[in-house]
């Protein structure tokens, strides 16, 4: 064998070593640092969006001792990019998580993208004209024929109801009385008006459930077909669990069952206008007005449409000067913040049974001070 030949096969063996490595290698990489337009996937350090990542650990530290009782997740997204994403209490990145009440927020989403694709005309439509179908209401008044879908989105409809004197179960709770009725839309429609609508806050799962009657006589598909093909499929939300009742009503108060990392999902989607990489699946104007106050119900807490907004006077704006933070909320500690001016997104998942806000605290104690300069 002459040296060129020997030069030849030791230069091409060399290459070889090196393309593979260069795979290898490219490949490794793509492991540890995931593509930034996959939303799940991306990763940036707390430490470079600005995090006090000691603080950061200290959170978990208490979360772990138990202070804000018992936690399932936490995530923290800023910038689009995942900068925590912890687990607890025999929890991980694959359960499918109940969502409670935070539910409600998905559902006014629907509602949103209902009105883009020109389905519901607005919101100042009677309640009562999307219900043909029942030809009778009970106690019916002027006021109950006035009520409009805007009373029903900010549960300001006025109906006689009571969901939290007695826990959920109790008989004598309202919403326990609406999931035992036989028609749980005729059951809402027909309940006594107790304030003229648009005037009282009080919370209500049964408006919650109008609104999915609402979503299939408009669209002809269940809230949770509807969701899969107009929401859940355009944000990569793959697995999910939505209870559904008799005519395949889908129970919007409260029973979608979603991963922690697709509640994040959701919440980017709020936070980036309802545009998902450059498709608009929810319309800004549906985002702005659906998350900004509608009625008062407490000195610290406002509503929009089935979005809960801190008021000004809130204790969470001892840590921040902007007032802009809007969140979903559910029974025992679910939660989805999203505060737009720092380009934040912060999920919780938690078992803490009827202490619904245990955890809450966590997020001005613990996250946003742990933002340096915010």
């Amino acid at each position: 064998m002459g040296f060129k030949t020997l030069y030849k096969i030791t230069f091409l063996t060399l290459l070889f070593t090196v393309v593979i490595c260069l795979v290898c290698c490219s490949q490794d990489k793509v492991t540890d640092n995931p593509i930034p337009n996959d939303f799940e996937n991306s990763f940036l350090s707390a430490h470079q969006q600005n995090f006090d990542t000691l603080k950061l650990q200290s959170l978990v530290t208490k979360i772990r001792n138990g202070q804000f009782g018992n936690v399932h997740s936490l995530l923290i997204s800023r910038n689009n990019q995942i900068v925590l994403e912890e687990y607890f209490n025999g929890y991980d990145k694959t359960e499918l998580h109940r969502l409670f009440s935070v539910t409600k927020s998905f559902t006014s989403a629907l509602i949103g993208i209902a009105i883009d694709k020109g389905f519901i005309e607005n919101l100042d439509e009677k309640i009562l004209n999307y219900f043909p179908e029942y030809s009778t209401i009970a106690n019916l008044t002027e006021e109950k024929e006035n009520m409009t879908l805007e009373h029903v989105l900010s549960m300001s409809a006025g109906y006689e109801w009571d969901e939290f004197s007695y826990p959920y179960g109790n008989p004598n709770n309202s919403a326990t009385m609406l999931w035992n009725s036989n028609d749980m839309i005729k059951y809402v429609l027909d309940l006594p008006l107790v304030y003229d609508p648009g005037t009282q806050f009080t919370y209500n799962s049964g408006c919650s459930i109008l609104l999915s009657g609402v979503i299939q006589n408009k669209t002809g598909k269940s809230a949770e077909d509807y969701a899969a093909s107009n929401l859940f499929s355009k944000i990569g939300i793959q697995n999910w669990e939505w209870t559904s009742g008799a005519n395949r009503l889908t129970w919007t108060s409260g029973e979608l069952y979603l991963r922690s990392l697709d509640m994040l999902r959701f919440g980017q989607l709020y936070l980036n206008k309802g545009n998902w990489e450059g498709t608009q699946v929810v319309s800004e104007n549906w985002i702005k007005n659906s998350t900004t106050k509608k009625i008062k119900n407490t000195e610290y807490n406002d509503y929009g449409y089935h979005w809960w907004v801190y008021a000004s006077e809130h204790y969470v704006y001892d840590n921040i000067e902007t007032q802009d933070i809007y969140y979903a909320i559910g029974y025992g500690g679910q939660f989805i913040w999203i505060i737009p001016h720092l380009d934040l997104v912060v999920v919780s998942t938690a078992g803490n049974g009827s202490i619904t806000r245990k955890s809450e605290p966590m997020l001005w104690w613990d996250i946003l001070p742990s933002i340096k300069g915010s």
